[in-house]
């Protein structure tokens, strides 16, 4: 375990700072910082919006209510203990990462006591690549992760009359409603049903433990009810059929993310190879046993709250997923390595061919430039530190990383009121629209509304890519594009 320990250290650690952050992560840093200064996440510096829902996200007196706290007080720990920067702003979702491998091994054991069962799944998280691209995010990905395996940990040892187990599952519960809320019903629901069919005695305590823990957190319920998510997602909750479509579209992205060509191939040779063997038991057992079951009802349950709640589909919100996936490979290496120690081998090696280990080795090792990195260094070289800056799309790292007033993006100013006080000096145009109510009305006022003859046009020698890099797996880039539209920035002539 130590081993896996180290080499997660180095999945999640290295070259943290290559790439600048990115909108969401901005968002996150940002919030740090306000975290930092006033002691609450505040959708406001004093000077910029931090908003990308038109201001929805926080309430009169700008405290942060879109999401709960716990991110944002570890990235400004993060920050008061080793001051601002792109690596200290990722550090608590690398930290939490490697927690969750440690997580995934223990949770492995609670329910198995078997290590080739533990060692499997923790080598299959190494090699899930999406993962550790969540992991190096300054967002709450691997937190909700890690804190959704502490809570069938603490689910484990309660079911099983274990010590620790309701103070673990109760802890884990609320720790994991204020890292993200959608994860939490799902695995109480999950973890009811798996006492009710598998553990009859652990009905009571489980419900007293899940009493307790939503006592804790009814406080933070009753004030978020304010938040108008129904407001721009509303439709989203209302339809079956999206439901079902987020749905498809998670499975599909599960499989073809972690591997799940390798994990089919597997299962079926393992079937195959114990039908044939005498005296062997066959994979409807290991379907039944209360472990298993766990795993697979809590997985389900978060798929389907996920798929009822996520504002769209991304693969981001399928991270408390990954460790289960990671497990249930776990399962297939030690029954296939217990026919032969090749056949265990081999489902890993399976899992690694269809993971870009090589393309996220060169992202470990090298720099990445980004258009927003080029925006921010131009910026910060010839801007003055009380201009003001109109950008359709990318407007959050702007703000962390410079000094300056920056409008536009996905706040909802109102520019208009804004041209009227105080023309902007900079204005920047991002080559993609993306999303036609927030930033495409950003730029089709930029189109109407300015004097584009008071502006002198700077191209710079980065390629215009919609984000600077997210962290979608059919969307992340391992190296920086190449060619295509340039960075435009407009600058005012006279100033």
């Amino acid at each position: 375990m130590g081993v896996a320990l180290l080499f997660a250290v180095g999945l999640a650690f290295t070259n943290l700072s290559s790439q600048v952050l990115w909108q969401d992560e901005a968002q996150s840093a940002l919030l740090g910082r306000t975290t930092l200064a006033n002691g609450v996440p505040l959708g406001t510096d004093g000077q910029n919006s931090l908003s990308q829902e038109l201001g929805a996200e926080f309430d009169e007196t700008y405290r942060w209510r879109w999401h709960p706290w716990l991110h944002f007080y570890l990235v400004a720990g993060s920050f008061g203990l080793f001051g601002e920067s792109t690596s200290s702003a990722r550090w608590p979702g690398a930290l939490f990462g490697v927690l969750t491998v440690f997580a995934v091994y223990r949770l492995a054991r609670e329910w198995w006591d078997d290590r080739l069962v533990a060692r499997g799944a923790t080598l299959t998280l190494l090699l899930f690549v999406p993962f550790w691209v969540l992991a190096r995010q300054s967002r709450y990905y691997s937190l909700t992760a890690c804190l959704t395996a502490c809570v069938l940990i603490g689910y484990a040892r309660l079911a099983n009359g274990r010590s620790g187990g309701r103070v673990g599952y109760a802890a884990s519960l609320v720790a994991l409603f204020h890292a993200h809320y959608v994860y939490a019903p799902p695995l109480v629901a999950a973890c009811l049903l798996h006492a009710l069919v598998w553990r009859r005695a652990a009905v009571r305590p489980l419900l007293i433990a899940s009493g307790v823990a939503l006592a804790v957190c009814a406080p933070w319920i009753a004030w978020q009810s304010g938040m108008e998510y129904g407001r721009h997602y509303g439709g989203q909750l209302s339809s079956p059929s999206l439901w079902l479509a987020n749905g498809e579209w998670f499975v599909r992205s599960l499989l073809a993310w972690l591997s799940g060509l390798a994990g089919i191939l597997a299962l079926l040779g393992v079937g195959l190879a114990r039908r044939f063997q005498e005296g062997k038991a066959g994979l409807t057992e290991a379907a039944r046993d209360p472990g298993v079951a766990s795993v697979v009802l809590a997985g389900a349950a978060i798929l389907g709250a996920v798929a009822v709640v996520a504002p769209g589909p991304f693969f981001r919100y399928l991270a408390p997923l990954v460790p289960l996936v990671a497990l249930g490979f776990g399962g297939l290496v030690a029954v296939a390595g217990r026919l032969h120690w090749l056949a265990g081998v081999a489902v890993l090696a399976g899992v690694g061919a269809l993971q870009p280990l090589g393309a996220f080795g060169y992202e470990l090792t090298h720099d990445f430039d980004g258009p927003v990195e080029g925006i921010v260094e131009y910026l910060s070289a010839h801007a003055e530190p009380d201009d003001v800056v109109w950008i359709t799309y990318g407007d959050l790292p702007l703000k962390f990383y410079t000094p300056l007033r920056v409008l536009g993006g996905l706040t909802g100013d109102d520019l208009q009121v804004a041209l009227e006080r105080e023309a902007p000096d900079w204005v920047i145009v991002r080559d993609r629209v993306v999303h036609e109510d927030r930033d495409g009305q950003v730029a089709q006022f930029l189109a109407n509304e300015l004097d584009w003859s008071d502006f002198q046009k700077v191209q710079l020698p980065y390629t215009d890519t919609a984000f600077e890099n997210r962290e979608d797996p059919a969307e992340h880039r391992f190296r920086p594009a190449r060619g295509g539209v340039p960075v435009t920035i407009f600058r005012r002539k006279h100033r």
